[in-house]
């Protein structure tokens, strides 16, 4: 959704009642001045650091509606998984790569809780997948082939859990007896049908958007494409910027 406004490193979730600041050290939101660990990725930065681009360009590092439905609309698992297709990884690491700082570095990303949040959407895809397209057995269609790399074989365990293997990875147990998804805000036809404070409408589109941070770039967006922190009621599109109206 965030791929739908102008500039998405502006999207509303980067303010404080949100994800916090997405530009250089984390100092505003839920997240502020978390410590990192391990000490090799505090070296550099020794709280969660962001580098979200600040451009139009960000919108081909994003999901688009092309991108998810290719994705789900698979219909065996491995047609998701390296070494048989990458399209998948390439587009869950290019989110990575948007959003830059620790979340750029493999070993490091986790220190950002954006980390957590952006592996429930790539699990909810699979999910996706898994319930409505994939025509094979859900929890034993796991790759035998022998060019599997080492480690990944299906009764290799999976580590660090000892008591499992990877194949249980597809078990069907953790969304029938634990948890499900609430489906995506897509389409729309009034700002209530998108279900957030930082979504809107576009009736253009009829899909769900995120809203403008204050100061972001809406261009000939209409007002409620806007989110302000410092003036909710007044807040909407002056010459091409989220701001405050004058009173």
């Amino acid at each position: 959704m965030d791929q739908g406004i102008p500039v998405p490193g502006e999207s509303a979730l980067w303010t404080p009642n949100y994800l916090g600041n997405g530009d250089g050290s984390v100092s505003v939101g839920f997240a502020a001045n978390w410590t990192v660990y391990p000490k090799d990725c505090a070296r550099k930065w020794p709280v969660i650091n962001r580098r979200v681009i600040q451009s139009e360009s960000g919108k081909g590092l994003l999901f688009n509606d092309t991108g998810i439905n290719s994705t789900v609309q698979r219909i065996r698992y491995q047609d998701l998984c390296s070494p048989y297709a990458d399209q998948f990884e390439a587009n869950h690491g290019a989110v990575h790569g948007f959003i830059g700082g620790h979340m750029s570095l493999l070993a490091c990303a986790p220190n950002d809780p954006v980390f957590f949040f952006h592996h429930c959407f790539i699990d909810y895809l699979f999910e996706e997948f898994r319930q409505n397209y994939q025509q094979s057995v859900l929890d034993r269609d796991y790759p035998r082939d022998s060019f599997v790399p080492d480690r990944h074989h299906a009764e290799d365990q999976m580590l660090p859990f000892e008591s499992m293997m990877n194949i249980d990875g597809l078990s069907t147990n953790y969304t029938e007896l634990y948890y499900a998804y609430a489906s995506r805000p897509n389409g729309c036809k009034e700002h209530e049908d998108c279900r957030s404070e930082i979504l809107w409408c576009s009736k253009a589109s009829n899909r769900c958007l995120t809203k403008i941070r204050e100061g972001g770039r809406c261009e000939s967006l209409p007002d409620e494409a806007c989110y302000c922190i410092t003036c909710i009621k007044q807040c909407g599109n002056v010459n091409g910027v989220c701001k405050c109206r004058p009173t």
